[in-house]
């Protein structure tokens, strides 16, 4: 027997239904125009009675965009990274948008990507991993597709950007040293640092300057700024045993594994307190308890979207840099403060 295919419903179809015109019932179902309440209830019982669903692509090609937002990710198998793309997928779902999600391994899959969201017409799009050339990030404004960087800042492009406040971290931390006559401040990072490792290296740096603290900063370079090259460092490592010293990490991933590498040598080092940064169900774990600065994930999240729409509907607006606080959650690595 001859397989029977179900017609789809048009948007004609619930025009005729209703006993309107197709120009109402895209106006109806678009949210589009003025359409008298009785009237859109009327449209909107007879494409349910139809079974009609709305071609949100067709009605972004129309009008030359879709409601889709591109979203760069990358390593989600960090604790950290996988709860940020969580928060956004929500607040863009809130925002009745839909993600389209590209993961990125490498500088030129960036680009790629780039020019592939600017094919499907996507409303905007955020970036919370790599860093796209400059000339790039024009040519996407300069097609009005807004782009918004998550810890990350593109030099020399109109590009708003929501970063975690690192120089109030860094300030947080030689505050820490001085409470506690800590003069020995280790900076743990990877010699091929994100720009967010960099910008919190730069604020730890600027602020000892300006607050002209009586402490000592030492540079760690690791290899890399994932666990294994933290391990390495801890292992390596040799701890001062007549005095306190801080290990202040870019990430919580290189802390914990400092943790571990300085475990492993089985010395002393109870004079030796850690600080990461990013606070994930790992470093709450018994086997760390690592005090770390917590980012607000939601703050990043819900800002970075409002910024990308507000500059879908206003181009030509300022620049915006937002700073969102953090929270240094003290736990077994430091000594307590409260």
């Amino acid at each position: 027997m001859a397989k029977v295919t179900k017609k789809s419903v048009t948007a004609q179809d619930v025009a005729t239904h209703a006993g309107v015109s197709r120009a109402v019932v895209s106006r109806a179902l678009s949210d589009n125009g003025s359409v008298a309440p009785a009237t859109k209830e009327k449209v909107l019982k007879s494409a349910h009675d139809l079974g009609y669903q709305i071609n949100y692509l067709a009605q972004g090609l129309n009008r030359k965009r879709t409601r889709l937002v591109g979203v760069v990710v990358t390593r989600l198998d960090d604790p950290f990274r996988a709860q940020m793309l969580q928060h956004l997928l929500l607040a863009i779902q809130q925002k009745g948008y839909q993600a389209l999600v590209m993961e990125v391994r490498h500088q030129d899959q960036l680009q790629n990507t780039l020019r592939e969201f600017i094919q499907y017409r996507v409303s905007g799009v955020i970036i919370t991993s790599g860093q796209p050339p400059a000339e790039l990030a024009k040519e996407c404004t300069e097609m009005n597709v807004p782009v918004v960087t998550v810890n990350r800042l593109i030099e020399g492009a109109p590009i708003d950007n929501v970063c975690s406040d690192n120089d109030d971290a860094a300030r947080q931390v030689l505050r820490y040293c001085h409470q506690h006559g800590i003069t020995t401040l280790h900076w743990l990072n990877s010699h091929l640092s994100t720009w967010s490792g960099w910008d919190r290296g730069r604020a730890l740096n600027e602020q000892q300057k300006q607050l002209k603290l009586d402490i000592a900063l030492n540079e760690i370079k690791t290899e890399s700024a994932l666990y294994e090259a933290g391990f390495s460092s801890g292992h390596h490592f040799v701890p001062n045993t007549y005095q306190t010293e801080l290990v202040y990490a870019a990430n919580s991933q290189l802390a914990c594994g400092f943790l571990d590498g300085l475990r492993s040598r089985k010395a002393a080092h109870q004079h030796v307190h850690v600080i990461g940064f990013d606070d994930t169900f790992v470093t709450a774990q018994h086997a760390y308890q690592l005090s770390t600065f917590r980012q607000d994930i939601t703050a990043l999240a819900d800002n970075a979207l409002s910024l990308l729409l507000e500059r879908e509907h206003n181009p030509q607006r300022a620049v915006q840099c937002l700073r969102i606080p953090v929270t240094l959650i003290t736990r077994a690595t430091t000594l307590h403060t409260n």
